[in-house]
């Protein structure tokens, strides 16, 4: 079966893509197709549950661009303000709002939607006091609300969006200099990834956010890495590691007699390219966005044993920011 989804890229003068393209996986081959939406540097892009809505973070303009799908291509709806160097994206499962974050000046964002996914309030949170604040990504909790990442501050935020006001009800204080940046979900878990000290951070969240573990995301480090995007399938979770260019594959052990939760290290695999910042899991594979050698490779992945094994394919495709399924 074959899976349609988007590649967004860096555009000039940052890069060298087109905006957000169409691409596929068929179960064997990964291709990129024709262009799907025109817009600068997008960094990331989410996609509305239900209707044919795409919302991209420009990046470098600072701003967030809804798109309509119109025939086979998606036309901006709405351009609206961001926060400086705005970077990651999150549509609400419900379709009820935005969350845009912003590496440049830390902004936290929620743009309320209408029945038509448009964008009809824009609230702010409050600014985190800290002399460098650098906001990263956001994920939903299932029990409501949502938690940031300030790679700058090194903190994680909880908020609550309630009678059209945006609340900060939580936050963690990590240790300095750690630097989180992306995170998943996993049952009443959070893994949340750190840029600068290269480890997964296992995160307590049904009563106040609590850190309950630390891991490295490699058996042996290397100086210069710098930890980009994790995801979760099954029982693992895979790290793109830039510097040394790897993916990374931690194995998820849960005990819940002792309510306890460990990662280890159970492989890597070297990407095929430079800077992989960006993956995405498919049926069979890992399809990573080599963002400096203007290439998405193909890992092939076993889920059942964990096993990644060395680049099947290397596509071309330039600078790439990120991969995930588009629905049509």
């Amino acid at each position: 079966m074959t899976i349609d989804l988007w590649l967004a890229s860096y555009t000039p003068p940052h890069g060298s893509g087109r905006g957000i393209s169409a691409a596929a996986w068929d179960g064997a081959a990964f291709t990129v197709g024709g262009l799907l939406a025109g817009a600068a540097s997008p960094s990331f892009v989410a996609q509305h549950p239900s209707l044919d809505m795409l919302y991209a973070v420009e990046e470098h303009e600072g701003r967030l661009l809804v798109l309509r799908r119109e025939g086979d291509a998606y036309v901006a709806a709405q351009t609206l303000p961001a926060g400086a160097a705005a970077c990651h994206v999150r549509v609400e499962a419900d379709g009820s709002g935005v969350t845009v974050a912003c590496w440049g000046d830390g902004a936290v964002l929620h743009y309320l939607l209408d029945d038509n996914g448009l964008v009809t309030t824009t609230l702010r949170a409050p600014a985190v006091d800290a002399d460098a604040t650098r906001a990263h990504a956001s994920a939903a909790l299932p029990t409501g609300g949502f938690v940031t990442t300030d790679l700058g501050a090194d903190l994680l935020r909880r908020f609550r969006v309630a009678d059209g006001t945006l609340a900060e009800v939580d936050r963690l204080q990590l240790r300095a200099g750690v630097g989180p940046r992306h995170l998943v979900v996993h049952e009443e878990w959070l893994f949340v990834v750190t840029e600068f000290s290269n480890e997964v951070l296992v995160v307590g969240w049904p009563g106040a956010l609590e850190l309950v573990g630390r891991h490295p995301v490699r058996a042996t480090g290397a100086d210069g890495d710098a930890c980009a995007e994790i995801a979760h399938v099954g029982g693992w979770l895979t790290v793109g590691v830039r510097g040394s260019d790897v993916l990374a594959v931690l194995r998820i052990v849960d005990d819940p007699t002792k309510h306890v939760i460990e990662l280890e290290p159970a492989g890597e695999v070297a990407t095929g390219g430079s800077h992989p910042r960006h993956h995405l899991h498919v049926p069979g594979a890992v399809l990573v966005c080599n963002q400096l050698s203007d290439q998405v490779t193909v890992l092939p992945f076993d889920e059942a044993t964990g096993r990644l094994g060395p680049a099947a394919a290397v596509v071309p495709a330039a600078s790439p920011t990120q991969l995930a399924p588009l629905r049509r």
